[in-house]
């Protein structure tokens, strides 16, 4: 996928922006129903990644746990789909974290993950869709992008 949009779209911050345009789209629907549905198992694998964002300094080990944390929660919303297009779309989130995480310290969405994972412990749909929200807000920022909503 990230082979032909690279093609379709050549310059890396357009590419950047539209993806950034579909993960708000997904993701916080994404933790919105992870709240619900996540089972125990998936809730101590989110947990398990979170722990290993917050204690690597490594900074290809951030980068990987933090698309992981995004995956898990794709899987954990227990829409099949939802999961295909995290997966589908992992090439070019892992750019897009590199190029966020070059340009600022991981703490913020350390932290950012950490309210989405407590929401969705407290089985609070509406909280984890807004820290979602806020979290890729927040990220876009980080990438130098304007978002539109």
């Amino acid at each position: 996928l990230s082979s032909a949009l690279n093609l379709l779209v050549p310059d890396e911050k357009r590419r950047l922006a539209h993806l950034t345009e579909i993960r708000q789209a997904l993701e916080p629907e994404n933790a919105r129903l992870a709240a619900t549905r996540a089972t125990a198992a998936q809730k101590r694998a989110l947990r398990q990644t979170q722990n290993l964002l917050e204690q690597t300094l490594d900074f290809e080990e951030q980068i990987q746990a933090d698309m992981d944390f995004h995956r898990l929660l794709a899987e954990a919303s227990g829409n099949p789909i939802a999961a295909l297009l995290m997966h589908s779309l992992s090439d070019l989130m892992q750019a897009s974290l590199a190029h966020g995480y070059r340009r600022v310290t991981p703490a913020q969405a350390i932290k950012q993950h950490s309210g989405i994972l407590q929401a969705i412990e407290k089985r609070d749909p509406a909280a984890a869709a807004r820290a979602m929200q806020r979290h890729l807000l927040s990220a876009f920022a980080d990438l130098g992008l304007e978002h539109s909503h």
